[in-house]
């Protein structure tokens, strides 16, 4: 039960850190839309992919797109979620490795254990991407990813005896 929460947790921050991340690299791109296109080419695009619902205002436009299927994708999303569960020795590390598809843009890593712990998650190219201590409950590592590839989640165990741990890892990926 704990362990079903902990992903329905990660997805949720999954889903939600989409729009923080987008914040940080606006999209050249959207349906065809960008920044710094002129008005008249704006209205023509708009009037292609759907069409004006209402003002609000006089400042706002309201616009509905029209019933496509490329309108009804979200451009991004959670991809596949690894999980695993491992005891791990006083002073030792529990290592996993997960794939991270191209086109991927954030990388979420969750450990949970009763005792203190360390979450550290590494790149393909060797670099520390990450690091969570967690005293008695969860570690949570989420950051943006610029690369493909197989990623390194290590836990540390920073208890005086032995302890299970749990992970979980998912991506958020391109549609």
């Amino acid at each position: 039960m704990l362990k079903n929460l902990l992903l329905l947790y990660l997805l949720c921050l999954i889903t939600f850190g989409c729009s923080n991340s987008s914040k940080t690299q606006p999209a050249s791109d959207i349906l065809g839309i960008r920044i710094g296109m002129s008005s008249e080419d704006t209205i023509k695009r708009l009037n292609e992919i759907g069409k004006l619902d209402h003002e609000e205002r006089k400042q706002q436009e309201i616009w509905a797109l029209n019933n496509d299927p490329q309108n009804s994708t979200p451009f991004s999303g959670p991809g596949k979620t690894t999980s695993s569960t491992g005891t791990v020795n006083a002073g030792s590390e529990l290592l996993q490795s997960v794939n991270v598809e191209e086109g991927a843009s954030t990388l979420s890593v969750i450990a949970e254990s009763n005792a203190p712990i360390r979450l550290v998650v590494v790149d393909p190219s060797g670099s520390i991407l990450g690091i969570s201590d967690a005293s008695n409950g969860s570690a949570l590592v989420e950051m943006p990813v610029t690369q493909g590839g197989t990623y390194l989640i290590k836990v540390v165990n920073l208890n005086v005896g032995a302890i299970q741990v749990f992970t979980a890892s998912t991506a958020l990926v391109a549609r």
